[in-house]
């Protein structure tokens, strides 16, 4: 058995957080230098049925639980310190007619308090604040600190009722007829197709503009794009001797462009994604400080109602739905893992190709070429052959700037529509110069992991990670590509094999002195538990869900503008394990009158995966072919027969009460489904043989053997 059956109890956050700081002792030890992480963990209501919870991007009661976690997290000293609020723009998509919300927290990192005197009325509920503001006043007052900083300053009236103020970074003089000083709010209309831009910035000129929030009682304060972290501050603080000198404690919003981050700073948001709250993490300098974020995250986010998971009507426990991608950089862009390291990502993509087990172990439900973060080899063939030749020809070059390592894979390194964003290993922030304001960190992202349901859990998943890239920055990888064909779908979609390959992982780790502590193996290694056990004989059988591929409805080319995929989700695949003690054959199985021809994986095991139709889809695939009652496996061993029943709904028909809405209630659904009956074996056990043609090696699908699609082979 595999250590994935061996883990019983899995360690908790705490141990994990011991585990966390060991492995990180373990990696500084082995010299490859800072190797920063962030992530981006979602969350969702698992008690609505909204809209808003389930695919829709906005609307509900989604921005103020937005707006109730970010509160948590801003009075947590464990995420951050004394943190500025900033309501920057959010991403706006292909057929959205205006930008997302975005609220974010801005720290220092370094000792000492914050570079401002000034507060948000959110972060301060019980602010006392003057009845009137005058913004021009106010305008003025900032003015006049900036001025005495030695700036030469230009106030004059703005569009939207705002007073303005504008100044050049370089110390000259702002030219007061340039029409970029009198642009409306970047709040007001739509993000350009070629990005959000700040023209005044881009030539040294910085303007702010300030307004009466409508509440009357403080100011709203729309940032430029500042260039640097040096000169926010110094307007930060300009900022707070203007609230001081002012307005005493007016309440100060700020909005506008995000702020800068440098390795002194740190950024945070909270924004919109369909079906859930998506939280971009600022980046941790290793895995004991990214530890301690995700457990207080985990928490903020139960206190106002969230969850990293949900339940299916039927007891079936899923993630949020929104994934938990991870990020890995350094504290600035050139000092990149990846650059300093130029082996690093090459040996990152042979490694994953070779090892399925990372690609799908902590994956979401969909996966394949229709998914979020597909593999390379699950797209365009020509491209996975091409993605070869890149990788030999980095192998041989001397030199490789961020620009030609960028280059040299990013074409590549995209899903079957040519989308880079949607990739498994996504380089759209390696080195991307069309991307504005964000291309160029030297950021590698993770995109195939879902949202995982304890902080524990996603903790360890981040260990793996950096203890893989540790591995191969320490030495280079260059084994070649593996081209697994059919082998890869049909293979390891069974639990049995994944977690063989990640025992190889594993092993390989230790192998070159990044070992991963036991308390994050274990949770790693541990696996959802099986849908039903049944000793029989002297032997035990297991079926557990595996993995499943589930194709498109239609083309690429007509979805890629949508929030979210159409795919044909009917389809369910389970792994039959048999183990036998005594060393005999493990019995004969059936599913639904068809044999299943069991694979001998180890001295005393054996395994097999078993496809059907679990519900007919609309739209879908495949009109006229009838979904399974049930899935019927019948397995007879030493005269003894089970019969075992999985049903997809409750057996005999009938409607749930709502979602379950504990984890009680979801197992109580779950195992009312699974129907077992063992008995005496009478007669013979008649089942039909499947054709080599009509199977795979581990994998017999019933959707092509069923009475209403089976043809029968000629002779």
């Amino acid at each position: 058995m595999t250590r994935l059956d061996r883990v019983s109890a899995l360690p908790g956050i705490d141990q994990v957080a011991k585990a966390a700081r060991e492995l990180d002792r373990v990696i500084e030890a082995a010299g490859v230098g800072p190797l920063w992480l962030g992530a981006e963990p979602t969350f969702t209501r698992r008690d609505s049925q909204d809209t808003c919870w389930l695919w829709t991007a906005e609307g509900g009661d989604k921005e103020e639980r937005a707006r109730a976690l970010l509160l948590e997290l801003a009075a947590d000293s464990r995420v951050c310190r004394s943190p500025l609020l900033v309501r920057s723009i959010g991403r706006q998509y292909p057929g959205e007619t205006r930008p997302r919300w975005s609220f974010g927290l801005w720290w220092w990192r370094e000792e000492g308090p914050l570079p401002a005197g000034f507060v948000d009325p959110w972060l301060r509920q019980g602010l006392e604040l003057h009845e009137r503001v005058d913004a021009r006043s106010w305008r003025d007052a900032l003015a006049d600190v900036i001025v005495r900083g030695g700036a030469r300053v230009h106030c004059y009236d703005g569009p939207d009722s705002s007073a303005r103020l504008a100044w050049r970074t370089d110390g000259g003089v702002v030219e007061p007829g340039e029409a970029m000083l009198m642009r409306a709010s970047v709040h007001m209309g739509a993000v350009p197709e070629s990005g959000l831009r700040d023209e005044a910035a881009e030539r040294g000129v910085l303007v702010v503009a300030l307004t009466a929030s409508a509440e009357g009682d403080g100011v709203v304060v729309e940032l430029p794009a500042f260039p640097s972290v040096d000169v926010f501050v110094t307007t930060l603080r300009a900022l707070g001797a203007a609230a001081e000198h002012a307005a005493g404690r007016t309440g100060v919003v700020l909005c506008g462009f995000t702020p800068p981050v440098d390795e002194r700073a740190a950024w945070l948001t909270v924004t919109p994604d369909p079906g859930v709250v998506e939280v971009n993490l600022a980046p941790a300098r290793d895995l004991a400080e990214f530890s301690e974020v995700m457990g207080a995250l985990y928490e903020a986010a139960a206190r106002v109602g969230l969850s990293p998971l949900r339940y299916r009507y039927n007891g079936v426990v899923t993630d949020s739905g929104g994934g938990g991608q991870l990020t890995f950089g350094g504290p600035s862009a050139l000092a990149s893992p990846f650059f300093r390291h130029p082996h690093l990502l090459p040996g990152l993509l042979r490694y994953v190709n070779r090892h399925p087990a990372l690609s799908y172990v902590f994956a979401m439900d969909c996966i394949g070429s229709a998914s979020q973060g597909p593999r390379t080899d699950e797209g365009v063939r020509e491209r996975f052959e091409e993605l070869a030749v890149a990788l030999d020809r980095l192998d041989v070059q001397a030199a490789r700037e961020p620009q030609a390592l960028w280059e040299s894979l990013a074409p590549l390194l995209v899903d079957g529509s040519g989308n880079a964003h949607r990739a498994e290993v996504n380089v759209e922030k390696l080195w991307n110069p069309h991307l504005r304001g964000r291309g160029c960190l030297g950021v590698v992202e993770l995109r195939a992991l879902a949202m995982e349901a304890t902080p524990a859990r996603a903790v360890a998943v981040a260990g793996l990670w950096r203890a893989l890239l540790a591995r191969l920055a320490r030495a280079p990888f260059r084994q070649p590509l593996i081209d697994w064909g059919a082998e890869l779908h049909d293979r390891f979609a069974l639990p049995w094999e994944l977690a063989a390959d990640l025992d190889v992982v594993l092993a390989d780790l230790a192998a070159h002195g990044v070992a991963l502590p036991a308390q994050l193996a274990q949770q790693v290694l541990g696996g959802r538990e099986p849908l039903v056990e049944v000793e029989l004989a002297g032997a035990h059988m297991r079926i557990s869900r595996a993995l499943e591929f589930w194709p498109l409805v239609g083309d690429v080319a007509s979805q890629e503008t949508r929030g979210a995929r159409l795919v044909d989700s009917s389809t369910v695949r389970v792994e039959v394990r048999v183990t036998v003690a005594d060393g005999g054959a493990p019995g004969l199985v059936a599913a639904c009158g068809f044999a299943v021809d069991l694979r001998q994986v180890a001295s005393d095991v054996h395994v097999a995966g078993v496809r059907y139709r679990a519900f007919v889809p609309d739209p879908g695939l495949h009109p006229g072919l009838a979904a399974e009652n049930a899935l019927r496996i019948v397995w007879e061993r030493g005269g003894r027969r089970a019969h075992i029943a999985l049903h997809e709904w409750i057996p005999g028909g009938g409607a749930y009460d709502g979602i379950p809405m504990d984890d009680r209630e979801a197992a109580r659904r779950r195992g009312e489904r699974v129907v077992v009956r063992i008995g005496d074996a009478d007669g013979a056990l008649l089942a039909q043989s499947v054709p080599a043609q009509r199977r795979g090696a581990f994998t017999v699908d019933l959707r092509r053997l069923s009475l209403s699609a089976h043809i029968e082979e000629s002779s």
